[in-house]
């Protein structure tokens, strides 16, 4: 997908590195006022932006990520998968908890 934005701030806009790094493709040259900068993102994404003002020292920046869309039915198949997940780690966890305790019990009772 292409996303074109134009700078119309009437100030320099960095582009942040994440941009390129989360999968991204552009010039990463600073976007002067009253210029277009064309974003190439990876096949069926959509960019999800957002702009940081660091003061008039350090000026704007820009983050261009792709995310890709998520059907309902997956997210909450997902949802499901994380709390099973979240309830074995907890389910796990007490287990653990159980052991240590009964341990700490016969350490006392021998004392």
């Amino acid at each position: 997908m292409k996303f074109v934005y134009y700078n119309d701030t009437g100030r320099e806009i960095s582009i942040h590195p994440a941009t390129e790094i989360h999968g991204t493709e552009c010039d990463m040259n600073v976007i002067k006022p009253l210029e277009e900068r064309v974003f190439h993102l990876p096949p069926n994404t959509y960019p999800w932006v957002k702009m940081w003002d660091y003061g008039e020292d350090l000026g704007l920046s820009i983050l261009v990520s792709p995310q890709q869309e998520v059907s309902h039915d997956e997210t909450k198949r997902n949802r499901k998968i994380t709390t099973v997940e979240e309830f074995e780690s907890t389910k796990r966890l007490r287990a653990e908890n159980q052991i240590l305790l009964n341990e700490l019990q016969r350490l006392k009772n021998r004392n």
